[in-house]
């Protein structure tokens, strides 16, 4: 008797129970499918197969159908990555990830700095293939853990180099003890220059000629020739340049991982008539989940029941909320102002509009501006040629006859330093990097550097909402009185709209009680939602 095999799948797209009836009698027409099943609360199909090369053919046959499908067995992990100095770090890691066996697919983010892996293997797997890489790779969840241990260690090493290279400085001209400043600058120069040296020897093996190898073969070439505190002070100062970036970058990283942070981690759901919370990530199309007064709604959903007035200028900057009742649709991200509200999931948390717009953001981010792409094309031809000038200048005066070689040596050294393009290559993905940060801190998607720049072409701006424009918030600019005094009037609302929580009624009590300081008096019969 033939053993069946079985695969699960999780399946998006589904509106009724025909829906999985549906996707059930389109698979059971494929070859060697026994049996499939599909159930329309959680979504998950479970498929039995005679032969293991049967499962191949079911994703084509449910996005045939009109469905989405994505692989069970397939889990997605965020992994924090440390090292990055440039975007082509990214692309170096991303390429070995995906040369792993049992992954999917691979997308490494350098302004956010992490990295989305779907495979089938272990965390420890992919950790330690980035770290052959010449970096490290950390679960985000387990990252934000060590984040305060993190900094310090990052801080330690140019701290140290610090006292060291001022310690040499001061053992040479203050105390003239050249012995001690060359254990000073040979400390300064092992600390501040481990990194660069590491990442050097990667690149070589990569058949790379990068910024940490021109620098890595200055400072190697100025100790060889005894020049200890010109070797210290150039691996210090580009420790330094690096330390500068990585934190601008940093807080970069920080305002757009913040912008992924909209939506609650856990949405509250009815299960078997009760009320349970589960990952976002675990809902089903198709799930009724309860969003309290005041609490973020987890995901995009139709208002089965309830009504309340929902804050929207997370995802479409309005800066009044906006009426909601049963029959409307909602967006994951948008806080829910008033009334308990129960809705009916239409989109996974991957399918989100929040979700679909950062994923527009990350994607434009990973796309070169043209400075950025003409810069790595001048450096990937300039790098080379800097290396061969400087052996040239190193070696063909002195077999010429035309000084000691010692001279010429020196001269090469100092033609890498001088010629090192880390500024040209450093300067413009940072300032793209810091622009799209300080932009997201302040509530504004930058859908990368080409937009940047593409921004300083632009001539005349249209704004279609004043929320765009104002602090959001609406505020009484004047009051006309048509019969009685303006304090009656102001005492009249103030009476009127102290019980409501309409945003328009906050900005009519502001008003009344800066301008009236007698109140009256009303006995609430009843309140009715204006949502209604």
């Amino acid at each position: 008797m033939t053993a069946n095999y079985k695969k699960f799948y999780q399946v998006t797209g589904m509106d009724c129970s025909s829906c999985a009836k549906t996707i059930e009698k389109g698979l059971a027409k494929l070859p060697d499918i026994k049996a499939a099943s599909v159930q329309f609360t959680s979504g998950k199909l479970e498929v039995e197969a005679e032969d293991k090369a049967a499962f191949t053919a079911v994703p084509k046959q449910v996005e045939r159908l009109g469905y989405g499908i994505i692989d069970a067995d397939i889990q997605a992990e965020t992994f924090r990555i440390d090292g990055m100095d440039c975007g082509n770090c990214a692309k170096t890691i991303e390429k070995g990830i995906k040369q792993l066996a049992d992954v999917e697919s691979a997308d490494v983010q350098f302004a956010s700095g992490e990295m989305v892996v779907r495979h089938t293997t272990t965390a420890e797997i992919i950790a330690d293939k980035v770290a052959k890489l010449g970096y490290t790779a950390t679960l985000a969840k387990e990252a934000e853990t060590h984040t305060e241990n993190s900094k310090w260690r990052k801080h330690a090493p140019l701290l140290a180099a610090t006292v060291a290279i001022f310690g040499g400085f001061l053992a040479t001209y203050l105390f003239h003890a050249p012995t001690t400043a060359a254990v000073f600058f040979l400390l300064c120069l092992a600390i501040s220059g481990f990194h660069p040296a590491k990442s050097a020897i990667y690149a070589i093996r990569a058949r790379s000629l990068d910024m940490n190898v021109l620098m890595s073969a200055a400072a190697i070439g100025a100790v060889l020739i005894g020049e200890w505190s010109e070797g210290a002070t150039v691996v210090w100062l580009f420790a330094i340049g690096s330390y500068l970036q990585n934190r601008s970058i940093e807080t970069t990283r920080t305002s757009l991982r913040n912008l992924m942070k909209l939506t609650p981690e856990e949405a509250i759901i009815v299960e078997n008539g009760e009320t349970v919370s589960r990952p976002i990530k675990a809902v089903a199309i198709g799930t009724i989940v309860l969003v309290r007064a005041g609490d973020k709604i987890p995901l995009d959903g139709i208002i089965q029941s309830g009504n309340s007035f929902i804050n929207q200028a997370p995802i479409t900057g309005e800066s009044i909320p906006v009426s909601k009742q049963a029959g409307d649709q909602v967006f994951a991200g948008t806080i829910n102002e008033e009334g308990l509200l129960k809705i009916r999931v239409t989109k996974t948390a991957d399918q989100s509009t929040i979700a679909q717009i950062i994923h527009l953001v990350e994607e434009a981010q990973a796309k070169k501006a043209p400075t950025e792409a003409f810069i790595d094309k001048f450096a990937a031809i300039y790098t080379p040629i800097v290396f061969l000038l400087a052996f040239a200048v190193m070696i063909v005066p002195p077999l010429v006859g035309i000084g000691s070689w010692n001279e010429w040596i020196y001269k090469g050294l100092e033609l890498l330093v001088i010629a090192c393009p880390c500024a040209l290559v450093i300067s413009t993905p940072v300032a793209i990097v810091s622009a799209i940060g300080r932009a997201a801190s302040n509530g504004v998607l930058v859908k990368g550097g080409t937009a940047l720049e593409a921004a300083s072409k632009i001539s005349a701006v249209a704004f279609d909402k004043t929320g765009t424009l104002t602090k959001g918030k609406p505020r009484v600019t004047a009051v006309e009185v048509f019969s009685g005094s303006e304090e009656t009037l102001l005492q009249l609302a103030y009476t009127l709209e102290q019980y409501s929580s309409h945003p328009l009624a906050a900005a009519i009590l502001a008003e009344s009680e800066k301008e009236v300081y007698s109140r009256w008096t009303v006995k609430i019969i009843a309140t009715k939602s204006a949502t209604v």
